[in-house]
């Protein structure tokens, strides 16, 4: 084998553990329609700042705007309210779409179907 065909084996292993080693990015996986304007989008990401690994999460959403990543959520039958565990922090927050306002309500240790009916 010569230098010249050394270098470039060498040069093209570099490059394909650098390409490979890369972090991982947020991209959206499926995005699913849960009704009156809401959907659930499940993005792959790091789980936590600068991973290597991805994690997968859902985040809510009403029409285009993003209302956050739920540890759990539900939607009132009339549409007019949806309330929401934030899965980072354990916020529970309350959305009116009609006033697309979102209230936090505070903390609720573990998932919030655990601590109150959701029906």
């Amino acid at each position: 084998m010569t230098s010249l065909t050394r270098g470039i084996c060498a040069l093209l292993s570099i490059s394909l553990l650098l390409m490979n080693s890369a972090k991982a990015e947020s991209e959206p996986e499926t995005s699913q329609d849960v009704g009156f304007g809401f959907r659930i989008v499940i993005r792959s990401g790091p789980a936590v700042p600068n991973a290597w690994e991805k994690g997968h999460f859902g985040f809510l959403f009403y029409k285009d705007l993003e209302l956050g990543q739920y540890g759990s959520y539900s939607i009132a039958p009339s549409g007019e309210y949806a309330l929401f565990q934030d899965g980072p922090t354990g916020a529970v927050v309350l959305f009116t779409p009609g006033h697309s306002s979102a209230a936090s309500s505070g903390k609720v240790s573990g998932l919030l179907g655990r601590a109150v009916s959701l029906a």
